[in-house]
């Protein structure tokens, strides 16, 4: 009986073998031609790949081609550009707005007929300050004599701690005005710079003389054709303006009309105006992109300041009433008789 049982097991062990056998074949086949289906598949994605690959390798050769005819063209270009470049430098180098004028030195050394001394004015000028005193104390520095004005500037001077502060900053002379103002000259056009910063300008005046500020240089734009609508005295229209061109607050500091308005011919419907303007970029701004004043738009330009000629000697600097020439210069012909009488 033993011995059927372990015949039994070991017959239905075969059995399941044998079934097992037969699932692992059919399973074989399966993937076996799953295979084959991947393999042809990827035969032809590896052909499709090669004829791409082929087909970009001529594509590249003719990019390289055309890539090296480019450049010539483009060289050709370059050199062009450069020529039409040099030209609108030109061009550009005669066009000069404030900001340039102020932060450049003026390059009119050879200009016939040009006094050097108008020269050396025009560098001065950048090198000073205006400043307005209120001070009522008792020690009022209107009251101190030029050299007491210089050395209380200097000592404020030296008490104001910056990092950035220049070596040398210095008050060289003071000059008082007719209505109560001083204008300082300093060492430098870099040290009026840093001074008009604003906190140094605080730190200044503060210590120089309590109640005083300094003021901002202005400047003239002559608007033309500008409608009689617009009044020049009115501060609100003067907000207006600002308003409707997109500029800061108060940047219009005045304005007035060139010709009286008694003198106006009948039906004149436009004028010219002088505007006064606080700040070089706004200026720069206004000259540029224009300005929109009662629904016109109108192109204003920089006023143009001549300098300042004699009328006897006809030369630079001064007025006939300072002259020193013993005889007049005619300013037609240049002989020794009056302008009037050529």
């Amino acid at each position: 009986m033993k011995f059927i049982r372990d015949a039994e097991e070991k017959e239905e062990k075969n059995v399941e073998s044998i079934m097992a056998q037969m699932e692992v074949s059919i399973i074989h086949k399966a993937i076996k031609q799953d295979l084959m289906w991947m393999y042809e598949a990827l035969a032809k994605q590896i052909d499709s790949a090669v004829n791409t690959a082929n087909a970009a390798l001529n594509n590249t050769e003719k990019t390289l081609a055309d890539t090296k005819d480019l450049k010539d063209a483009t060289k050709e270009i370059l050199n062009k550009v450069g020529k039409v470049n040099n030209a609108a430098d030109k061009i550009a180098s005669t066009m000069q707005s404030y900001q340039d004028v102020l932060a450049q030195s003026p390059v009119v050394a050879n200009k016939p007929g040009l006094n050097p001394k108008v020269l050396g004015d025009m560098e001065c000028k950048v090198q000073q300050i205006l400043i307005n005193i209120f001070d009522n104390n008792d020690n009022n520095i209107l009251g101190k004599s030029l050299t007491e004005t210089i050395a209380k500037a200097n000592e404020t001077l030296d008490k104001i701690a910056d990092a950035d502060k220049l070596e040398k900053v210095l008050v060289k002379s003071a000059l008082q005005t007719r209505k109560g103002a001083l204008v300082l000259t300093l060492s430098s056009r870099e040290a009026a710079n840093w001074l008009r910063q604003l906190e140094h300008k605080m730190a200044f005046t503060e210590g120089f003389s309590k109640g005083s500020h300094i003021r901002e240089r202005t400047y003239n734009l002559i608007a033309p054709r500008v409608p009689i609508t617009f009044e020049p005295e009115n501060r609100t229209h003067h907000r207006e303006i600002e308003e409707v061109n997109g500029l800061k607050d108060y940047v219009i500091c005045k304005a007035r009309w060139i010709k009286p308005v008694a003198r106006r011919r009948a039906g004149q419907t436009h004028a010219y105006t002088i505007l006064t303007i606080n700040s070089a970029d706004y200026a720069n701004i206004l000259i540029r992109d224009g300005l929109i004043v009662c629904r016109t738009r109108i192109r204003p330009t920089k006023q143009k300041l001549e300098p300042i000629q004699c009328m006897k000697c006809r030369k630079w600097g001064h007025f006939a009433g300072e002259c020193t020439a013993s005889k007049d210069t005619c300013g037609t012909c240049g002989g020794q008789h009056c302008t009037n009488a050529c």
